[in-house]
């Protein structure tokens, strides 16, 4: 009987926009997932990580706080830990994008190839390439298709680079 009216309690107070205090009533209600959601909607990220990781062996579960985790720290520029996040989500190649769009291109790489098959890194890369090309970040592009061994492709941004400033 305690347990549900931990729960209640934990609802009321989040129903009042009380999230922080309403957290703890839910873990000893044993609710997690909503333990979870409310330190993430009250911005207690440290809890949140600590919560996910420490309670939810559901991978499939955990997947979805461990993705909204991981934007929380590419907003807040802490690469590594979203990086860190992204994997743990399942989504190495959003961790990849993150880096390329940071021009953080050694960490792009190296995420790439420790988490994704070859032909995977390969059509990435390509595919941000050409959204590259498309936003006129010719030098970008050219950077990604080389990194995948695509020398013909560079060379044709190349030309377009070098069409645009004559």
């Amino acid at each position: 009987h305690v347990v549900t009216l931990e729960e209640e309690w934990g609802d009321q107070l989040a129903s009042n926009k009380q999230l922080d205090a309403a957290i703890n009533h839910y873990i000893e209600a044993g609710v997690l997932t909503k333990a979870i959601d409310a330190a993430l909607n009250s911005r207690q990220w440290a809890k949140a990580v600590q919560l996910v990781e420490d309670t939810l062996t559901d991978g499939d579960v955990a997947r979805p706080y461990y993705r909204r985790i991981a934007r929380h720290y590419q907003e807040a520029k802490s690469y590594q830990e979203a990086e860190r996040f992204f994997v743990k989500a399942g989504e190495p190649e959003q961790a990849v994008e993150m880096y390329t769009r940071a021009n953080r291109w050694d960490e792009a790489h190296a995420v790439a190839v420790t988490y994704m098959s070859e032909s995977e890194v390969g059509m990435l890369y390509i595919s941000q390439a050409q959204r590259m090309e498309a936003a006129g970040k010719l030098k970008q592009a050219e950077k990604l298709y080389l990194k995948v061994k695509e020398p013909d492709l560079a060379i044709k941004c190349t030309r377009r680079r070098g069409s645009t400033t004559t």
